[in-house]
């Protein structure tokens, strides 16, 4: 009984499943895949692909103001960089002639009341289902980041209303 709760230890400890692929961890930095017997680079990166970046930009969650959405920050960036890995995959134009696609964090934080706190903090998965239902995201070019949500206290913040309305 001990060796094969040491054996599926070492399973949960050592095998990832991503996908329809399964990974083993060896011992040193470097992963095999056990379905096709090729190792995993120690050194990837989406930003090069075969001299392709898929990734879109970095977004600070600090800039304008201090604000606590590093979770928005997050989840606009999985999702924009997804969705770029998708077009250029799809693309027919060179993907240097793709813009890219940058989502709102600040409607996370003016519509994720009450299940993500604004600049207090949030939730990845909260967030993603609050999109999920809501059924769309605005481009941060029709709302943009303003670090800014009705908890916040910044000086900066008072003047505006940041609740989810259509207008906000």
């Amino acid at each position: 009984m001990m060796n094969r709760f040491l054996t599926i230890l070492w399973f949960i400890q050592f095998v990832i499943v991503f996908g329809d692929n399964i990974y083993v961890l060896r011992p040193k930095p470097n992963v095999i895949n056990i379905r096709t017997g090729h190792f995993v680079p120690e050194n990837w990166t989406w930003g090069n692909v075969d001299g392709t970046n898929y990734l879109t930009k970095v977004t600070n969650q600090n800039i304008p103001i201090s604000c606590g959405s590093c979770w928005a920050h997050a989840v606009v960036n999985m999702i924009s960089d997804r969705l770029k890995i998708l077009r250029i995959n799809k693309a027919t134009v060179d993907p240097d002639e793709l813009d890219d696609i940058h989502l709102s964090p600040q409607f996370l934080l003016n519509c994720g009341d009450p299940y993500m706190l604004g600049c207090d903090g949030g939730n990845v998965i909260n967030a993603i289902l609050l999109i999920w239902n809501m059924g769309f995201i605005p481009f941060e070019e029709c709302l943009p980041y303003h670090g800014c949500s009705q908890n916040h206290n910044h000086i900066e913040c008072k003047d505006r209303d940041w609740t989810c309305k259509p207008i906000n």
